[in-house]
């Protein structure tokens, strides 16, 4: 009873307001009516490995190009939204933007909110989430690793911080050209010393805030396989279609 009147109060106060154009919401929806008509959710057919849209109607068991001709390491990724960012009409990567270089971490709930969305990985189904690890320079900027938020968000209370760890500095991928995005990041992520005995034999959901051409996420599956996990797959909650 007091907590109800304590979240009806505080509601009251600091009313739910859009994670993109910070108009007030409904209830605990994380984008007001105009914003959540121009978000485009990630439906079929998409590459039945890497989740890549594709244009191939009426199949559901589909490869893309980069997939059949370079198999990830990880079994499945999926994504809820499209990331489009250079539009700046984009919901999702205004979000993100408020989000991450914002530093508003009250995005991390109602954002995480939105990856049940991205299809059929059942975050409950795998023995750790863990997120994709931030360089040590971008943590200290930042203050927090936006991954590790979202992966917190789906409230499993498997959510393993530090599996992974990051072997080398390596440039921003948004930076890059797609052919050099994989020598980029390379070897780049290991499992970090301790947590071997967490990752052999394990179901493991690579958590993401977005997926670009896949290959930070291809790394980090290939750390921990060569770990010894038995599955990896790679949950985000958006993903860029074009580069």
């Amino acid at each position: 009873m007091v907590v109800t009147i304590w979240a009806t109060f505080g509601a009251l106060l600091y009313p739910p307001v859009c994670a993109s154009c910070e108009s007030l919401c409904v209830g605990e929806l994380a984008f007001c009516p105009q914003c959540a008509r121009n978000v485009q959710r990630i439906v079929p057919p998409i590459c039945r490995c890497c989740g890549l849209p594709i244009a191939a109607a009426g199949s559901v068991d589909i490869l893309c190009g980069d997939c059949l001709s370079e198999p990830p390491a990880f079994g499945r990724a999926r994504a809820a939204f499209v990331y489009a960012h250079n539009d700046e009409g984009s919901p999702i990567a205004r979000a993100l933007a408020r989000f991450k270089y914002g530093r508003i971490v009250s995005l991390a709930g109602p954002l995480g909110s939105l990856l049940r969305y991205a299809g059929p990985l059942d975050a409950f189904a795998y023995d750790w989430l863990t997120p994709v690890p931030l360089s040590l320079e971008r943590l200290r900027w930042r203050g927090f690793n936006q991954s590790l938020l979202l992966a917190h968000a789906l409230n499993t209370g498997t959510v393993a911080p530090a599996l992974l760890e990051r072997s080398r500095p390596t440039r921003a991928q948004a930076e890059l050209r797609k052919k050099d995005r994989r020598g980029n990041v390379r070897g780049a992520f290991r499992v970090r010393a301790g947590a071997e005995s967490l990752v052999r034999g394990a179901r493991i959901l690579l958590v993401d805030d977005v997926l670009t051409t896949g290959s930070t996420a291809n790394e980090c599956a290939l750390a921990l396989r060569r770990a010894g996990a038995r599955v990896v797959d790679v949950l985000a909650l958006a993903r860029v279609t074009l580069l």
